[in-house]
């Protein structure tokens, strides 16, 4: 796994916002100038970095403004954290949305978000789920939806079972759940809850923790989706037939329509902030709870650190865009700014006197993905062959 650099700027004032922010650089011009990378180039050119800069008495006109300003370099595709790709779509969702898990971004260690401990992991060595292991989850007492109900198995229920509705558009996320056979809710308390799993998949607490659980009053109100069991919709004979069921198909309409992606009545989740406004192709806005249940625990971890009133998400596509309006100071936030633009705003003592400038580490990874479902790719001597037709040290030495 490479450690890549990314260079972004966060406006002096709201270094408490720095969990909004994405490190993800979306514009390929901008990542190499020369021979060496733009971070590393910025790396060298920064004969500034140890200037100690007195920000007292410096005039801004964001001056006690407790809001937040991030670019975006495209709109968002949908705002159900089921059925939407973009990554922009998740940053959002990310202040509306609430998780069982979380995962610190410096350390990288996981701790519980929604839920009060990790989870207890047990294997099974006998019966039906033999070779497999159960992870038992506890719910926050103190974690509600915006109506004041609490949060329950029931909505952990109801969510993978629209994750697992063989008609929702989530291809992209229903196969990391794939080994979660079915959940069972513990009799004495609504909160307590127990995944039964086929197999022992090294992934399994992240997959199973770092999903947005949805409110089932919101999303199905009739309850159509409690005629279903998880394991029916985990089982592929039932699936198959499942998928012309009347029932199936009347959620999945739904789930699937804008008014599940973009109207405000259903863009309702348990985090510290509420959806406000979206202006397609230029602007989401996101407003902070005034009594938002995560305020009891503050201090407990960094997701109940929630400070911005108000955080607005502007799309601008262009580079040189983005890069003159954090110089007019209408953005807080830019990321993905050419190596050059880095260098010379960086070096520039008005700018260092409004904005922090940030040149993270970032563990990431790229692959080529093989369906091994299709006949074509099911043989292992044919992926073995593509394999060798892939020149691995040229893609090291130019990617």
């Amino acid at each position: 796994m490479r450690k890549l650099s990314y260079a972004f700027i966060l406006a002096v004032g709201f270094l408490p916002a720095i969990c909004l922010t994405s490190c993800d650089n979306n514009n390929n011009s901008s990542s190499q100038a020369t021979a060496k990378s733009g971070c590393e180039q910025a790396e060298e050119s920064d004969t500034m970095k140890n200037v100690h800069i007195d920000r007292t008495g410096v005039k801004s006109d964001r001056t006690g403004v407790n809001d937040v300003v991030v670019q975006m370099y495209g709109d968002l595709d949908k705002l159900n954290p089921v059925t939407s790709t973009s990554a922009d779509a998740g940053y959002v969702e990310g202040r509306i949305y609430t998780q069982l898990l979380d995962v610190d971004p410096d350390s990288f260690t996981v701790f519980p978000y929604l839920c009060v401990a990790r989870p207890t992991i047990k294997l099974i060595n006998e019966g039906e789920y033999k070779g497999g292991m159960s992870m038992t989850w506890e719910l926050r007492p103190e974690a509600t939806w915006d109506n004041g109900s609490p949060v329950t198995a029931a909505d952990v229920v109801f969510t993978m079972k629209a994750v697992k509705n063989p008609q929702v558009d989530d291809e992209q996320l229903r196969p990391y759940l794939d080994f979660v056979d079915d959940i069972i809710v513990d009799p004495t308390n609504p909160r307590k809850f127990t995944y039964m799993c086929k197999g022992r998949y090294f992934a399994s607490e992240f997959a199973a923790g770092l999903f947005a659980v949805l409110p089932e009053y919101v999303f199905d109100p009739q309850h159509i989706m409690r005629k279903f069991t998880v394991k029916d919709l985990n089982d592929p004979a039932k699936v198959s037939h499942l998928k012309s069921n009347p029932d199936i198909i009347k959620f999945a309409n739904l789930f699937n329509s804008d008014k599940c992606s973009r109207g405000k009545d259903f863009i309702v989740g348990n985090g510290p902030y509420e959806f406000d406004q979206w202006i397609t192709g230029q602007r989401v806005i996101v407003k902070r709870k005034k009594n938002w249940w995560g305020d009891k625990l503050k201090g407990v971890n960094r997701d109940f650190e929630a400070y911005p009133d108000k955080v607005t998400y502007e799309v601008i596509t262009d580079v040189n865009a983005a890069t003159a309006a954090l110089k007019g100071e209408k953005l807080d936030v830019l990321s993905g700014i050419k190596a050059k633009d880095f260098i010379e705003i960086s070096h520039d003592r008005r700018m260092m006197e409004k904005y922090n400038f940030y040149k993270p580490n970032q563990l990431a990874y790229s692959y080529m993905g093989l369906n091994m479902r299709s006949p074509k790719l099911n043989d292992k001597r044919v992926r073995r062959a593509l394999a060798y037709c892939v020149d691995v040290d040229k893609i090291i030495e130019k990617l």
